[in-house]
């Protein structure tokens, strides 16, 4: 299981429930740690709580994949 989050404290709270590897959502290069650690192949499945984070979601998917929307904090902008 992969896990972000934007502060040290919310990495610790990740690994403390489960993460293997955890990524700092706030850094430019997150999409590409992502990707990298899953062998370019993306993610089966994330866990979102904010809809205006969909597109980079997206991106991160692997083949067959899904984003599920658990509440909402942003506002859902697509191009």
């Amino acid at each position: 299981m992969l896990g972000t989050a934007g502060s040290e404290d919310g990495l610790k709270l990740v690994i403390k429930n489960g993460a293997i590897s955890v990524f700092d959502h706030s850094k430019p290069t997150v999409n590409t740690d992502v990707m990298a650690a899953t062998a370019g192949r993306g993610v089966d499945v994330i866990l979102e709580v904010r809809s205006d984070n969909l597109a980079d979601d997206i991106e991160l998917l692997a083949p067959q994949g899904r984003v599920a929307l658990i509440g909402d904090r942003g506002a859902a902008m697509f191009n």
